[in-house]
């Protein structure tokens, strides 16, 4: 990959062991393990599911900088009508904070299908969670 050009990697969720090992091999490439995809789900009353093992993901890639893209599916409540009190925004606040204090990142990745199916759900949610690091990209 270095030979080509390129300067990192984007990878999957796996076990923190895994991703660490990943995120290392990488680095004894010359390459950097930019982010890595990881799935939620959000229900119809606004709560927030994840893999229980993605705190761990994140303290296995401490000092990695690495920033997880969080792709939201579900069929959660209507994003034009949230508030920031919702389960999943306290939720995705824990998650930022976690991500932070592990020297890593949270980004909501907006996809077609997903309950953030467009850039500006992504951002509205974002918003909402307030978390200091996310005014720096917003």
């Amino acid at each position: 990959m270095k030979e080509l050009g390129f300067a990192g990697i984007a990878w999957h969720e796996q076990a923190p062991a895994q991703a660490k090992a990943a995120a290392l091999e990488a680095e004894a490439r010359g390459l950097t393990m930019f982010t890595i995809y990881c799935a939620a789900q959000v229900n119809a009353r606004g709560e927030l599911t994840y893999s229980p093992e993605l705190p761990a993901l994140m303290a296995a890639l401490k000092g990695h900088h690495t920033i997880i893209w969080l792709h939201l599916g579900g069929n959660g409540p209507a994003i034009a009508a949230l508030t920031g009190e919702e389960p999943v925004v306290k939720q995705l606040r824990s998650l930022a904070q976690i991500a932070s204090s592990n020297d890593t990142r949270i980004a909501i990745y907006p996809h077609f299908g997903e309950w953030t199916a467009r850039f500006g759900d992504a951002v509205r949610v974002a918003k909402l969670v307030k978390h200091p690091r996310s005014e720096e990209h917003t």
